[in-house]
This record gives structure tokens, sequence and C-alpha cells, in this order.
């Protein structure tokens, strides 16, 4: 029967079930659908940060810069010594004979695991300030993904760079 323009019988819920009110929450399958979406996204942003990558490059920087410092503290020291430098067969011999001119304030020093740290001077200098016309600073196995192609660092008589592979030997330069 029509009233007013209705029909009463079509408008009546047809269904066994009583309607749910939607607003109460989420569903499971919202829940877990949103999860698989913020682990992909969390998987991608971790292989695009790289950590590993990141530890590894803070560690390289360390060791270049150690290695930048002794090299200028070599040359202060050549400044004023007539143009010679520091002896040693090691790292820690050459800072030793910086540590007792004062250009260094430690006489010792520890790469992070895995880095070589070297020190060549020419063959006839063994005592700091005779016959070390030449000296080379160089830390070799840089880790980051940045110095893939140069994993050798090298401090050569006033000048650092980069290098791709070569033995360091006192007369070791960088363009």
């Amino acid at each position: 029967m029509k009233i007013f323009g209705i029909y009463p019988e079509l408008s009546k819920s047809t269904s066994a079930r009583p309607s749910r009110d939607r607003s109460k929450g989420f569903t499971l399958i919202e829940l877990i659908v949103v999860i698989a979406i913020i682990g992909i996204l969390s998987a991608v942003l971790v292989t695009a940060i790289d950590p590993l990558d990141k530890i590894n490059a803070t560690n390289d920087a360390g060791v270049v810069s150690a290695i930048e410092q002794f090299g200028k503290a070599d040359d202060t020291y050549a400044a004023s010594h007539s143009n010679t430098y520091v002896g040693g067969a090691t790292v820690n011999a050459a800072l030793t004979d910086l540590l007792a001119a004062g250009e260094v304030k430690t006489g010792t020093y520890t790469a992070p695991s895995g880095y070589t740290v070297g020190y060549v001077t020419t063959a006839a200098c063994t005592t700091a300030g005779s016959n070390c016309v030449n000296y080379v600073f160089s830390v070799t196995n840089l880790k980051s993904k940045a110095n893939t192609a140069k994993p050798m660092f090298v401090w050569a008589n006033g000048q650092g760079c980069y290098k791709a592979t070569g033995a360091i030997v006192a007369t070791t330069t960088c363009p």
C-alpha cells in the first residue's frame, strides 16, 4: 500500500541480521593491510639508509681525519726543522717523535678494527730529522661504499688523496 508516495514494505530491512554500527573501529583485515604497508615501507627505508655503510663512512672519515692531522703535524715539524720530517718505521714511532717536538698531544694511535695505517719515510731515515726528506702517512681498507673504487687514503708531503691501489713508498705522491 502506498502512503504519501512511500512504499513502507520496501523501506523495511529485509536482512535477518541486525545492522552493525561501522563507526566502532577497524576490521582485522584493515589492520593487517596497514601493518603490511608499514612493514614494506620500513624495509625500503632501512635498505636505502644502510646503517652499516653509515658506520663505515663515519669510521673512514675518522681515520682519514687522523691521517691528515698527523701529516699536517709532520709538515709543521719540518717547517721548523730544516725541511726534514720525523723518522720511524710506524705511525706510533712517528707520533712519538712528533709528541716529543710538541706537534701532537698523543704518541699513539689505534685505528678502528680492520683498518691498516702506515708511515713510510726515506730509507736512510730512522730518527727524527736525519735525512727525512719524504714521508707518507696512509690508511688502507677504507670500507664505505663511497670509497669502494679508491679504498686507500695517503697524506704525502703536504697533500692528501684517495688512491685505488699501489704500494706505499716514501716517494708516493698525490696529484
